[in-house]
């Protein structure tokens, strides 16, 4: 296979492969491997499942569900998934199993909870290394165990925003990766290479967890073919939701901007914090959950706890966390039983946390499930349900004092008059670290299904 970027980045791809020009064989890399990881029975199939041209099958493979029961799959036919960041690229050469089906269950989830496929060859790549995200492709398929790789099919997460099946990288000028083009200008059919936010393939993972992958939160079932939701804190604060056809298919997964939604304030301190980070960051009008609901965020609340309580900073844990970079959230939630101030600053983040979700759980009202991903839930599990009651003034007179409850399920649950709808919504952490992983091999996988059922 090769794989293009945009059509001006594919005119100086120039590297181990050049662009394959049209009528020639789909998706071949011209040069040869060494060796060979599969069977030559199964490099027999996916030859012939390469000889694809780029006919317009838009029709099958267009947006929408896609029942993958009815697709029989020859064992050995190749796909790729990556997962590309600001920062690396990591890619993953799979092929197909021998049962060559990945069928549905009746809720819509996968019926063995991955898709029937075996890792060829998978490695990471520092994108700072390439011009352009064509050349790390071809780099690893040249290293890629496999002789003359045919790739019917692929799916690439990315860090941002994709539009038109298409992404541009803010902090790498050079990398614009379009799917239509990849397809295009290689000679793979149309429509067999997709683009998907990062956090919507967080959304499509959900489909191959197992009960072990989470940790249960509010036990009630699921119910079958209901949307389900996906909030994860990490570097940002990701939202996803999931929507199934009532009557049969799979699920599928749609991008929001969640995570920028205002931050609602419910104490007095909280307010006093709106106020300082609507400072900080320059705005006059708003701060969003992400502010504070992020590895940065807990850093921002940090920074105001600092300023808000002089008399309780530590000058050595303080010189050390503004000494760690991005890496100041963890270093303040490791303290937060040595140090008040790290100690209030992940209460603040937990129960803002708590807030986004239940959030969320209203507005997708996912009695599918609600799922809780990203690195930091998982990371701390143990402290994610802390909870403390607080005593705070409970009038501008400072006459009278009231209490409320800190905590991820306090202010989960803080609905007001709909709070009772929370209690029928599933709710869970995820504890797999490779969701999105998961999430763009599936989605390869239904490409990979839509082109050879198509025939062509």
């Amino acid at each position: 296979m090769s794989v293009g970027t945009a059509a001006a980045a594919s005119t100086t791809s120039g590297g181990l492969h050049g662009p394959i020009k049209k009528g020639s064989p789909s998706g071949l890399v011209a040069a040869r491997r060494r060796s060979s990881a599969l069977p030559s029975t199964q490099q027999n199939s996916l030859r012939a499942v390469g000889g694809l041209n780029a006919a317009s099958i838009d029709g099958m493979l267009g947006e929408g569900s896609m029942p993958m029961n009815a697709v029989a799959i020859p064992p050995g036919t190749l796909m790729l998934s990556g997962d590309i960041g600001g920062t690396n690229s990591r890619l993953c050469l799979w092929a197909s199993a021998a049962d060559g089906n990945a069928l549905v269950s009746d809720d819509g989830h996968l019926e063995e909870g991955d898709v029937p496929c075996e890792l060829v060859y998978e490695k990471k790549y520092r994108n700072d290394q390439y011009d352009s995200f064509n050349k790390v492709v071809m780099e690893f398929l040249e290293e890629a165990p496999v002789d003359n790789p045919v790739v019917v099919a692929a799916c690439f997460a990315v860090a941002g925003p994709v539009s038109n099946n298409s992404v541009s990288f803010t902090n790498r000028s050079s990398w614009v990766v379009d799917g239509a083009a990849m397809a295009e200008d290689f000679g793979m059919a149309r429509g067999s290479v997709r683009l998907i936010n990062d956090f919507v393939a967080n959304g499509y993972g959900l489909l191959t967890l197992q009960p072990h992958e989470l940790h249960v939160i509010n036990d009630v079932a699921p119910t079958p073919r209901a949307p389900m939701a996906c909030v994860g804190a990490g570097t940002g604060l990701g939202c996803t939701y999931l929507t199934c056809p009532p009557d049969g298919g799979v699920y599928d997964a749609y991008p929001t901007e969640g995570g920028h939604t205002e931050f609602a304030p419910r104490t007095n301190l909280e307010i006093e914090m709106l106020k300082h980070l609507m400072a900080q960051f320059d705005t006059i009008h708003r701060i969003s959950d992400e502010r504070i609901v992020s590895g940065r965020g807990i850093h921002a609340v940090y920074g105001f706890m600092r300023k808000r309580f002089p008399e309780k900073v530590d000058a050595e844990l303080d010189a050390a966390i503004e000494e760690a970079g991005d890496m100041a959230g963890g270093t303040i939630a490791q303290n937060i039983d040595n140090n008040v101030l790290c100690k209030w600053t992940m209460e603040v983040f937990w129960s803002t946390y708590g807030s986004a979700v239940g959030s969320a759980a209203l507005k997708y009202l996912p009695y599918g499930g609600l799922y809780i991903a990203g690195g930091i839930a998982p990371k701390n599990i143990e402290r994610m349900f802390d909870e403390r009651d607080v005593a705070f003034w409970g009038d501008v007179t400072h006459t009278e004092k009231k209490s409320f409850r800190t905590g991820f399920l306090p202010a989960y649950n803080d609905k007001g008059r709909v709070r009772g709808v929370l209690d029928s919504i599933p709710l869970y952490v995820v504890l797999a670290e490779d969701v999105g992983q998961r999430g763009a091999k599936l989605m390869a996988y239904r490409l990979l299904g839509r082109v050879v059922s198509s025939g062509l």
